[in-house]
């Protein structure tokens, strides 16, 4: 059911490469330190950012539906289903009525799935302060959760809020490393 893909690696060295405990201290062991240790980082930062953003936006588009699709396509309950609204289809298609029933699910439905509905923007306005905060603190874990949640749901402005806030964090992250330089 698991194929392997590239796109496996990206995780993987996002691991291993953590910017905050391997690559930030590595480049602070090198001497370079205050705000020209933050202009380095920055950008390694935001990149790292990037790569697990995109890695969960093609998890979601990619990976989650070929894993679904081949375990669903082989679930004979689910062939039977199929079959049976085929016949439903034709004989609604027959009687008149499939495009009755076709017009009141997209009527009801709308209001829920549509992303410029007045729910929406109040949770991503709410959303951007949070993923703002997520972005800003100090411990790895909130920016995980971000941006698996902007990647997975595929919400690029989400995204770019919390790597607004990842400024904040680097510029937190970097002093702290200098700090516990300069007691050595």
């Amino acid at each position: 059911m698991f194929s392997w893909r590239w796109q496996y690696i990206i995780p993987i060295i996002s691991i291993f490469a953590n910017i905050d405990f391997v690559v930030l201290p590595l480049i602070r062991s090198l001497g370079v330190g205050g705000l020209n240790l933050f202009l380095v980082v920055l950008p390694l930062a935001l990149i790292e950012l990037y790569a697990w953003y995109w890695f969960w936006d093609w998890f979601r588009k990619v990976a989650v539906p070929e894993m679904v699709a081949k375990k669903i396509a082989q679930d004979e309950r689910v062939q039977e289903a199929i079959s049976l609204g085929k016949e439903i289809k034709i004989e609604l298609k027959q009687s008149g009525r499939l495009q009755q029933i076709v017009e009141y699910f997209f009527r009801t439905f709308s209001s829920a799935t549509d992303e410029n509905s007045r729910l929406f923007k109040k949770i991503r306005r709410g959303g951007h302060v949070v993923m703002f905060l997520m972005g800003a603190e100090p411990w790895p874990g909130g920016r995980t959760v971000g941006v698996i949640f902007c990647g997975a749901t595929g919400w690029k402005r989400g995204f770019y809020t919390l790597a607004l806030g990842n400024v904040v964090h680097v510029a937190y992250v970097v002093g702290l490393w200098n700090l516990i330089f300069s007691g050595f």
